[in-house]
């Protein structure tokens, strides 16, 4: 379960693009919940992250890079069952 994203804690997907707006040192800390195998993610902000976005939208044919409706901004963005 994903805890937190460069030092945020994500609850709600809205929080999740929050987060991914202020990397850290000019990379994304993602940290998963404690038992989870994998504890820590580092990845590349800026440029390379950009690259790697437009390439996997023009491969699989995405519109998007993100996207939450108003619907579901109120209800289906949580993301623990809480």
């Amino acid at each position: 379960m994903l805890e937190k994203v460069n030092g945020r804690p994500i609850r709600r997907l809205v929080e999740l693009r929050e987060a991914f707006q202020k990397p850290r040192d000019g990379f994304h800390v993602i940290e998963f919940a404690a038992g989870d195998a994998l504890q820590r993610i580092v990845v590349a902000a800026g440029d390379p992250e950009r690259d790697a976005t437009r390439r996997v939208l023009e491969r699989y044919g995405i519109a998007e890079s993100y996207r939450v409706t108003p619907e579901a901004g109120k209800q289906a963005d949580r993301l623990d069952p809480k």
